[in-house]
């Protein structure tokens, strides 16, 4: 693992060796690290391990009496729709900003979303957002391009096929044509439950008998 500037044990980057040396390097870290999100919830308990390490959340799920979370009291109503959302609002947040200046030194941030406005936001700031890029995180979320790496790299993935689609995966002539894997997992399905409904149970005296609800129609 290599370290990076700002912990009281570092000058400059060097290699750890070892979880006590790993395990040293954050006891003794002086640079402030956040993590910034709707809550707390994802990285609870680091902490613990990681000295300075504080969160900034949107909801407080201790009601003020975790030592080390912070939520600004001004929230008003706001209709977020994408966790981004919200840690952006929370960046450019007067009280969190306030915050994070009285506490000094200048802020490492981790969350788990953000985009290209997180990054803008960090800049204006002065934050140091500790996380990939949002364009390479775009690029590796795909599903094809992370087939094609794992191919590269000698690690293909399950059987799959990278090819140009022009017609539906399923067209309806498809599903309907007789043989079909789609037709025979339909008439496994639909013939299941009749198969339940005529089948018998054991009796008191240990011989088959029909069903209830069978006996009950018959008288």
């Amino acid at each position: 693992m290599t370290a990076t500037p700002g912990s009281a044990s570092s000058a400059g980057s060097r290699h750890l060796n070892g979880i006590a040396e790993i395990r040293t390097f954050f006891r003794t870290n002086q640079q402030p690290i956040y993590f910034v999100g709707p809550t707390a919830f994802n990285l609870l308990g680091i902490d613990r391990w990681v000295r300075n390490f504080q969160y900034i959340a949107y909801y407080d799920s201790w009601d003020g009496q975790h030592p080390r979370v912070f939520t600004p009291e001004n929230r008003p109503y706001v209709e977020f729709e994408s966790s981004e959302q919200i840690n952006n609002y929370l960046l450019r947040d007067p009280e969190v900003q306030d915050y994070l200046s009285r506490r000094g030194g200048t802020p490492l941030v981790a969350m788990v979303f953000f985009d290209e406005e997180t990054e803008e936001i960090c800049r204006e700031q002065g934050y140091t957002l500790i996380l990939p890029p949002d364009s390479l995180r775009r690029r590796l979320d795909s599903k094809i391009v992370t087939t094609q790496l794992g191919n590269e790299a000698g690690a293909p993935s399950v059987p799959n096929v990278l090819a140009t689609r022009t017609t539906t995966l399923l067209s309806p002539r498809w599903r309907e044509e007789p043989g079909s894997a789609t037709t025979s997992w339909s008439r496994r399905r639909t013939a299941t439950p009749a198969r339940r409904r005529s089948s018998s149970r054991p009796s008191r005296t240990g011989t088959s008998s029909p069903t209830t609800s069978t006996a009950r129609d018959s008288r």
